[in-house]
């Protein structure tokens, strides 16, 4: 069985505020929105902000870090950066980018979506993420 990889902000006392990553368990009638991490060896519930938590695309930026929905990322091009901000586009089943910034070497505009191929990550740097850096929304 394939598995997903999640992350979200803890609202736990010892954790609250810092991302922990891990297994999303949604909210049920006995535990809040949860994700199971690794801590200290030991398997945990977390419970964090539904409102965080995002799914690992598959894909790492060119550092090598795992880029998750509602990262913002920046791809380098010869003339100027692209920024977009990651999300999940249920009516085709696919993660896209929605471009944040107007720059001359693009004619579409803000708030264009496309859907991610791996061939646009070797120049992609994640710089953030919607719930860190609303500044770039």
């Amino acid at each position: 069985m394939r598995g997903y990889k999640f992350r979200g902000k803890a609202e736990s006392e010892e954790l609250c505020g810092e991302w922990v990553y891990g297994w999303y368990v949604g909210k049920t009638n006995l535990t809040p929105p949860s994700i199971i991490t690794e801590i200290e060896g030991e398997f945990v519930s977390v419970p964090v902000d539904p409102e965080t938590v995002g799914r690992y695309i598959g894909i790492s930026d060119k550092e090598g870090q795992d880029i998750y929905e509602d990262d913002i990322v920046n791809q380098k091009y010869k003339l100027g950066d692209r920024f977009s901000l990651i999300k999940y586009d249920n009516t085709i089943a696919s993660f896209v980018m929605k471009k944040l910034n107007r720059n001359d070497f693009e004619s579409n505009d803000i708030g264009t979506e496309t859907r991610i191929y791996s061939h646009d990550w070797g120049k992609s740097e994640v710089v953030g993420n919607k719930h860190d850096n609303p500044e770039f929304i």
